[in-house]
Order: structure tokens, then C-alpha cells, then sequence
């Protein structure tokens, strides 16, 4: 059946006039004569009949059938006798929308099991709990609804029906179910209900689409708000007035055949969680893994094409030049699917520019194009699924235009002047510092919401929504201040100004942060959808931030490469390969794979350099956040990135997509044999939940973001070593005569990689290496083993080096004299002075070490590890701080720099001590330093410098009576 495309005029939701009665004025006469009638065996109370009440109605006939009212729009369902209490699945998107509102397009918020059942007067929609599983054979399986329950979306008043041989049809309004939050919860996107409320008079459907196998509403939610608070983004041209465009199908429910695969956790599956509640296992688990139904054309060939390849479209919105990358990073899965038994298993065509169908038709798997004004990620590879067996049955990939231009460096690692000082800048793990406006879903009048606060929102809502903290407040500061109130008393009266969150990063070096995160529990960090079922969760499980991150890593690239004199050509291959990786990564999530952030760790600092090594594959999982591989100075350039799938991506398709065997006890030797080989080092996964996006999260340092080889210090050095080699030579080499804007976007890029070198090296202090094969996969049964103390100690040997030296973090005088901001209107009178604040900055990534360093769980880390195996006390680790914070310093005259970052380091020792997160052993740690400082700081310091001398009665102060 072809589609038919509806628009309606706006018509109040929940009026209707096609026969002249309102519903509930029906119901209630008719309510009288049945109520004593239970639900199975109601009649027909006197309900006019279908073709009564629909004989003006447009019908669309397809998997439901839906009548309009051209007059004004109103929707109406029939449903047929024998659909009742037959499961379909049910599926939400959105198809437009802005940032403040929690929405972009393309994102997957809801992935259901749904059922229409009658209850007297009324036919129910019903949302199934699919979490559980009962063993048939077991007697407690009789009990299987005990405390479990299915939830009741919406009840819809039955205004029409019709009975024969076949049975009966049933009609019901729909508007009440589909333009109002009944179905999937819009107004979800910000703090203190932003948005408003939905509009009655206003929304409406844009287009209703029916199909065969699916009928698909797209609304136009209008949310009003009389007084908006605050200034909204260019984006919106009216805050009082903001348009959400959400698709929502209803999807046949796919045939027999597809045999589910259990998840395992030594590979990174998205999956279906189901707990088996008949099972005395310790870990009674039967997720099942999101995969594509894939068959071999010829069963017993090795290698067969499939029955139905995965069938991907590059929409006709993406830019011609980058379309053939585009396809070939995505067929470059085919050779994973190889290991597997498939040729072929994925095609690639593009969209016709006259092409009848949409983008957005769930039938087809589309690359999708936009270019938002503000954008909150790169690249988005969601899918949706068959929650009773993981089944995939479509998925999208979003690209942003701004990967490749990257257009957001500046706004991203360099916040607006007097941010931080404000509050406008949320810190990496989203709790924001003195935010009272925005804590209210306020944006100050001053100027529009940074990029920080849009993604801070979004975690807000992904964090309230099923799998999150489900609370309908905004989230709040830390409200314990990590310095006792008289403490802070007394050093208000010394005029300094103490930040209320001491282990807060602020945003504005994004990639130390690394990533987007809405809670520091993957499973938790966000699930997008309004049902039981949703499962859609940031970033763990449909939020990606991939390309984001990758665009500041390709800003990076191509600032080292032009200082260094590269030819075209060289950066060419660069933006090429850029191109294959964010298309392998995001097809990989829609083939099922989470991330796997420790896949970087597999080659060592110098063989990752050597293409005739790497071949292609610099990093063992194109599913991981790594550093982009530029060569220092003196080493030959090798792959920039991965441009096929690694060892690790081969390993996990092999396992989630080869054909199972007709002998369960042979399938299930041949998957222990595959999973045996979880012991390889190229096989190493570790995914977002296990990574640490930022200080206080995660404890395996070889999972993280922005790093890069088996020796990430000796990386990190590396990318030092290449960055002040680009800073000696950018101005050289500077073309753009119109402003300076392109070069303050370089340099950008080079702080926000020393940012996040300094985070990846200080990561290895206090961290400990988790191993999650199988114990009988292990040689010493050690699964958590303390990174050595050696290593930790060189990591602050190196940070002392490369980022606390006074002159570590330096830019030459005559570069950071050119760093001017190209004028935009009167930008510059929301965002502070325009002058360039290198000190500002170089704490800023100083922070971005210090936070980890002295974080709570780092310091307890230390000595909680020395009951099995470690041997680095959190005294002599401070010890070792101390020195490579004032070491230098002793005799001599510490520059501004270090006169910052020493009093920064002294403020986060006393906030230890007047902090209830840490605990006994770390604060007599901090003691232990704070006397060393103390002794440094002598009073007999007459011949050094007035400036000096009062930088070192400053420092007496802060520890004076400590």
C-alpha cells in the first residue's frame, strides 16, 4: 500500500466534530447500561457504526487503519477484534527539534512492545514488561506476574463499532493518545520545564504514513509558554513558541525465524536486559544481543551470501565529495563479516535526489545529513529493535556538517570570558558551579546558552527519563561544600574566592573531559523513551559522541600537519580517513557493538606509528575514542586512524553473527571456543561504563578517551613534543588575511589536546587494571591488579615535565598577541573582555590533571589497592606532587604560572580536609604535604623578589593554623 501524506490545520487536540458529539458525552449515556458487564463479555451498547461516523473521514488503509477528518484534522484508529491483545512494537524519534528542548533530529527516544486491549467502554494501550524470564518447566514459572506489571499508556473512549462473522472493529480517537504526552513523554527536555506545555490549539499532525507492516504519525508538538525566562538560541525564533516534530510508528511485529543470542560480558553487545527469575545463578542474566536477522543463501557454504543484506542508503543531503569515503568505510565492515561466513553482508546505495521516499521512513537505513546551528554531536548511530528477542530491525546514522568543519573548536575548548567566574560553564561531568539561573530552567538574559549548557540539559533529561534517576527536578550543585562554612568564612575574609565543586573540571577543555555523560553509571546515563521498555540510554546505548570528539581530534590534526608544512595532499588523506572512521564507528553501533575504550591500548608508542604494522588499524576496535595517531617529530607518519574494522571489531562480529548450529551442544562449544579467545590482547574491552570520562569515574586507566598505545605517558609525551613543535611554526605558516579567527581555532585545538594528554597521564595514579575474562582464563586469578608504582610515579614525573613546569604550557608572545576573536555584533558585551587569558587557560588544563590527582575516590583508590597488590601510599604520592609542583621553585622566582597553579594545588589540599567525601587516610595525607609546604616556605626569603616574597606569604597563609 502506498503512503498518503496528511497535513492538518491545527485543530485543538481532543475536540471532535465528525458527528457532532463529544466522546465523553457518549460514554456517559451509554456507561449506565454496562457497567455491571465485565470487559470479556461487553456488547455493543449502542454504538453507531463505523461507517456511520466515518462517512466524511479520509481512510487510509495500511497496518492500522486510520480515518482524518479533513475539516479539522482530527485522527481516529480501528482496530480489529482479533489485534486485541496482539503485541506490536512501538517506536519513537525525533524528527526535529532544538537543543533546549532536549531534541535533535534523529534521536531514537522510545523502543516498546505494545498491545491494544478492551476494558468495557474503552480500548487500552498497553506497554509489556519484557525484563523477565520464567523456565517454563519450573513450578514458580506459574507465578511469572507476581510484582511485575505491564504500564496502561492511555485509555481511548470506543465511539464506533462494528460487528459481523469475522468479528468485531472498533473505532477510537486517536489525538488524545497521539498529540498529547500520553504515548512517549516530549516535555522532557529541560530543567524547569523550559519548554512549557504542549499546545492544544497549536500541535497537529504533520503527515501520517501507512504502510503494510507500519503506520507512522509525525506530530508537530507547539509548546507555549506565556513568560519564558531568559534569552534562547538563535535556533528558536521564539522561545514563546517551540516546535518538537516526533515520529511515532506502530510496527508489525516481525516473523518467526530469528534465533536471539545471549549476551556475553566479555564483548560489548548492546542488549535486551532480561533477568531469569527462575535461575539460582549468581548472575542470572539473559540479555539478549542487538543484532540483524542474517542468512546464509547456501547453508553449507563457508562463506555465503545472505538471504537479505543490511541495505544502507547515503541520504541525498550528503555532500557529493564525501560520499564515496562514506560508502567505503561503511563496506569496509563486509571483511569483519567474513569471519562471520558472510560476503556481502552489507550494501550501500545512495538516494536519488528525486527519490519518492523520505529519509525518515523506517524502512529504510539511511545516512543522514544535517548541519544544526547547534550541534550536539558529530556523528549518531542509534537503531531500534525487537525488545521479546534483539532483533534489529532499522537503524539511522546522523552526521553533523560540523565534524568536518569544525566550526565549534573555539566555543568548545575556550569558554567565554568570565564563564567560569558566572557559573555558565557546566564541568565535564555535568554538576554545575553556582548555576542558580539555569538550576531554575533559566538562561541568563545576557547572552544565548553555550553548547555546555545544551548538553547539560540533555543529560538532565536523559537522566530523569526510565533507567535514570527518574526525578522530575533539575539536578543541583553538590550541596556539600568540600570546605567546612567557617573555613570558607575565614578565607572569604582574605578576599579568595573558593569554587564550590573541588573535583570539578570545567567543560571548557571538552576533550579532557572526553566525552558526554550524563551519570557515572553507564547503565544508568540515560534512557530515551517514556515506556518500561525503552532502552535507549547516553551514551552508553544510543547517544554517541564519536564524531564530536573525533572533530576536535581532526582540528588538532590539521593544525600539527599545516604548521609542519604538509601538502595538500597529506591533509586530504587525513579529512579522508576522518571520513572512513566516523562511518565504521557509527555503523558499528548499529550493528550492535558498544564502545570498547581500552582498544587503543593495543600497539606500543612507536610500532602504532608504522603503517606496515597497523595496516590500517592503528587502534584494534574502531569502536574506541583514540587520540589521532600524529607522529612526532623525527618518526615517520603512519595511519592517522583506523580505516577498517580492527582485530577486536572481527572477533565480536564472529561472535554475534555467526549462523548457530542445529546441535545446541556443538553451538555452544563453538561459542565457548570463541569467547576462549577473550585472553588475546587485541581482544581487550573495556566500554563506557568502565571508562574514566572524568576525575572520580572508572579505574582502569587503559580505558579512557584521547589516548592512544600501550604506554599512554610515553604517548602523551610524544604529543607534547609534536605540539610545541606546531606552535614554533603556526604563525609562519598562517594564510586566513581576513581575521584571526582560523588561528585562534588552531591554537584551540592545540590546548585542548594538552588538556586531555594531561588527563590520560594523570589517570594512571591510583589505577587499578581490571581483567574480566573468565576465571579459568586466568593465570593467577588476580582480576584487579594495582597499575605498578612505577608507572604511577613517572606519570607525575611526566605531568611535572609537561604541564605543572612554569614554562610547560607556554605559547611563544608574538602568537598569543594574534589571538583575536573575529567580531560578531555585540557578542563580545555577553562574553566578557576579548583579551586572551593564557593563564585562565593553562590552569584549566593543569585542573584537568589536579582533578583526577586529588579526586576522593583516586586518594581511597591508593589505599584501598594495598590490600591486594599496590604499594603507592597516598602520602608518598602527595609527597611526589609537592615536589613537582614546588620543587623548582625553592631558591629561585616562580612565574605567574606556577604562583597559580601552586596556590590552586594548596586550596584543593585544604578543601581534602575540610571535605566529608574523603576519608581519614587521605587527610592526614594532606597534612603530611601541607606541613612539607609549609617547611618550603620559610620566612627567610629577604633576597628573593617583592613579588616573591608575597606570593610566599600568600602560600603561609593559606596553611597557617592547619
Amino acid at each position: 500500500m502506498g503512503k498518503c501524506l496528511v497535513r492538518s490545520w491545527g485543530r485543538p487536540a481532543g475536540q471532535y466534530k465528525p458527528f457532532g458529539l463529544m466522546p465523553a458525552v457518549v460514554s456517559a449515556l451509554i456507561v449506565t447500561c454496562s457497567h455491571v458487564l465485565p470487559a470479556s463479555a461487553q456488547s455493543n451498547p449502542g454504538w453507531p457504526s463505523i461507517e456511520k461516523v466515518t462517512q466524511k473521514l479520509e481512510r487510509i488503509d495500511g497496518f492500522f487503519v486510520v480515518y482524518v477528518d479533513p475539516r479539522d484534522g482530527a485522527a481516529f484508529l480501528e482496530i480489529d477484534e482479533q489485534r486485541l491483545g496482539k503485541d506490536f512494537i512501538g517506536f519513537s524519534y525525533t524528527e526535529n527539534g532544538v537543543l533546549e528542548g532536549g531534541h535533535f533530529r534523529g534521536s531514537y527516544r522510545g523502543n516498546s512492545i505494545l498491545a491494544f486491549e478492551r476494558n468495557y467502554l474503552s480500548i487500552n494501550l498497553v506497554s509489556r514488561n519484557t525484563h523477565f524470564y520464567f523456565d517454563p518447566e519450573q513450578a514458580i514459572s506459574r507465578a511469572a506476574d507476581a510484582n511485575i506489571t505491564d504500564a496502561v499508556l492511555a485509555a481511548l473512549p470506543i465511539i464506533a463499532a462494528d460487528e459481523s462473522e469475522k468479528g468485531a472493529k472498533y473505532l477510537v480517537e486517536a489525538d488524545s493518545l497521539l498529540l498529547t504526552s500520553a504515548l512517549h513523554a516530549v516535555n522532557d527536555g529541560g530543567p524547569g520545564g523550559w519548554l512549557g506545555q504542549i499546545s492544544d490549539d497549536r500541535t497537529s499532525y504533520r503527515e501520517i504514513r501507512n504502510y503494510p507492516s507500519n503506520t507512522d504519525f509525525i506530530v508537530d508538538y507547539v509548546f507555549a509558554k506565556d513568560k519564558p525566562r531568559g534569552r534562547a538560541s538563535d535556533a528558536i525564533a521564539d522561545p514563546r513558541s517551540v516546535t518538537i516534530t516526533m515520529q511515532h510508528s506502530f510496527i508489525e511485529m516481525p516473523p518467526e525465524g530469528y534465533e536471539p543470542r545471549l549476551d556475553d560480558y566479555r564483548i560489548g553487545y548492546f542488549a535486551e536486559r532480561v533477568t531469569d527469575l527462575t535461575s539460582r545463578s549468581a548472575a542470572p542474566y539473559r540479555d539478549l544481543i542487538n543484532r540483524w536477522r542474517l542468512e546464509k543463501k547456501d547453508p553449507d557454504a563457508i562463506i555465503s551470501d545472505p538471504v537479505k543484506p543490511i541495505v544502507w542508503w547515503i541520504e541525498n543531503t550528503t555532500p557529493i565529495e564525501f560520499r564515496d569515503a562514506i560508502r567505503d568505510g561503511v563496506l569496509a565492515w563486509n571483511q569483519a563479516f567474513e569471519k562471520a561466513g558472510f560476503s556481502n553482508a552489507i550494501v550501500v546505495n545512495v538516494q536519488p535526489d528525486d527519490a519518492d521516499w523520505d529519509a525518515g521512513d523506517i524502512r529504510y537505513n539511511v545516512l543522514r545529513w544535517t548541519s544544526s546551528p547547534n550541534p550536539i554531536f558529530g556523528g549518531y548511530g542509534p537503531r531500534f529493535s525487537n525488545p521479546r528477542t534483539g532483533e534489529t530491525l532499522g537503524a539511522d546514522i546522523m552526521l553533523e556538517y560540523s565534524f568536518v568543519t569544525n566550526r565549534r573548536v573555539i566555543d568548545q575548548v575556550f569558554p567565554p570570558a568570565g564563564a567560569v567566574a558566572t557559573g555558565l560553564i557546566a564541568d565535564a561531568d555535568f554538576n554545575v558551579v553556582d548555576e542558580p539561573e539555569l538550576e531554575r530552567g533559566e538562561i541568563p538574559d545576557q547572552q544565548s546558552p553555550s553548547v555546555s549548557q545544551l548538553r547539560r540539559w540533555i543529560g538532565w533529561a536523559a537522566a530523569r527519563l526510565p533507567g535514570g534517576n527518574d526525578s522530575d527536578e533539575a539536578p543541583s550543585p553538590d550541596d556539600e561544600a568540600p570546605v567546612s562554612t567557617g573555613e570558607k568564612d575565614k578565607l572569604k575574609n582574605l578576599g579568595i574566592a573558593i569554587r564550590t565543586r573541588p573535583n570539578a573540571t570545567t567543560a571548557s577543555f571538552r576533550d579532557s573531559g572526553l566525552g558526554f555523560r550524563a551519570s557515572g553509571d553507564g547503565e544508568r546515563s540515560g534512557e530515551n523513551g517514556n515506556s518500561p521498555q525503552s532502552r535507549q540510554t547516553l551514551p552508553a546505548d544510543g547517544f554517541c559522541d564519536f564524531a564530536n570528539h573525533l572533530s576536535m581530534q581532526l582540528a588538532f590534526g590539521r593544525t600539527a600537519l599545516a604548521a609542519a608544512g604538509a601538502s595538500d595532499a597529506d591533509i586530504s588523506r587525513l579529512i579522508e580517513e576522518s571520513l572512513y572512521f566516523v562511518a565504521l564507528h557509527e555503523v558499528g553501533h548499529t550493528l550492535g557493538l558498544n564502545h570498547n575504550m581500552k582498544a587503543s591500548s593495543f600497539f606500543g608508542p612507536r610500532e602504532v606509528h608504522d603503517a606496515n604494522v597497523t595496516k590500517g588499524a592503528p587502534s584494534a576496535s574502531v569502536m574506541d575514542y583514540p587520540a589521532i595517531n600524529i607522529a612526532p617529530p623525527g618518526v615517520t607518519q603512519g595511519d592517522y586512524m583506523n580505516t577498517r574494522p580492527g582485530p577486536y571489531d572481527e572477533w565480536a562480529i564472529e561472535f554475534g553473527y555467526q549462523p548457530g548450529l542445529p546441535n545446541p551442544d556443538a553451538d555452544q562449544k563453538r561459542r565457548d571456543a570463541i569467547l576462549a579467545r577473550a585472553d588475546r590482547r587485541e581482544n581487550a574491552f573495556g566500554n563506557d561504563a568502565d571508562a574514566m570520562w572524568f576525575a572520580g569515574i572508572g579505574v582502569d586507566p587503559r580505558v579512557m578517551v584521547g589516548d592512544m598505545s600501550s604506554d599512554p605517558v610515553a604517548y602523551a609525551k610524544d604529543r607534547f613534543n609534536a605540539i610545541d613543535a606546531a606552535l614554533q611554526d603556526m604563525l609562519d605558516r598562517y594564510q586566513d588575511q581576513d581575521s584571526w579567527q582560523e588561528l585562534l581555532g588552531q591554537f584551540a585545538s592545540i590546548q585542548g589536546q594538552r588538556a586531555a594528554m594531561a588527563a590520560v597521564m594523570a589517570r594512571q595514579v591510583g589505577g587499578v587494571y581490571v581483567d574480566r575474562r573468565a576465571p579459568e582464563q586466568f593465570d593467577d586469578g588476580r582480576p584487579y591488579v594495582a597499575v605498578p608504582k612505577e608507572k604511577q610515579k613517572a606519570a607525575i614525573k611526566a605531568l611535572g615535565e609537561t604541564v605543572f613546569a612554569g614554562d610547560a604550557l607556554a605559547a611563544p608572545d608574538y602568537l598569543v598577541a594574534r589571538l583575536q576573536p573575529q567580531r560578531r555584533g555585540f557578542e563580545f558585551a555577553g562574553r566578557g573582555n576579548e583579551d586572551p587569558k593564557l593563564h585562565d587557560q593553562t590552569l584549566e588544563i593543569q585542573r584537568a590533571a589536579l582533578t583526577h590527582l586529588l579526586d576522593s575516590s583516586t586518594l581511597t583508590r591508593l589505599t584501598d589497592s594495598m590490600a591486594y597488590g599496590g604499594d603507592y601510599p597516598v602520602k608518598e604520592m602527595l609527597l611526589d606532587l609537592n615536589r613537582v609542583v614546588f620543587g623548582s621553585d625553592l631558591m629561585g622566582k616562580p612565574n605567574t604560572f606556577r604562583q597559580n597553579l601552586q596556590v590552586e594545588y594548596v586550596l584543593y589540599l585544604r578543601r581534602i580536609l575540610g571535605s566529608g567525601h574523603y576519608d581519614t587516610i587521605s587527610k592526614s595525607a594532606a597534612l603530611i604535604a601541607i606541613d612539607d609546604i609549609q617547611s618550603r616556605m620559610g620566612l627567610f626569603d629577604f633576597w628573593l623578589s617583592a613579588e616573591t616574597r608575597a606570593h610566599r606569604k600568600h602560600i603561609r597563609l593559606l596553611t597557617k593554623g592547619v
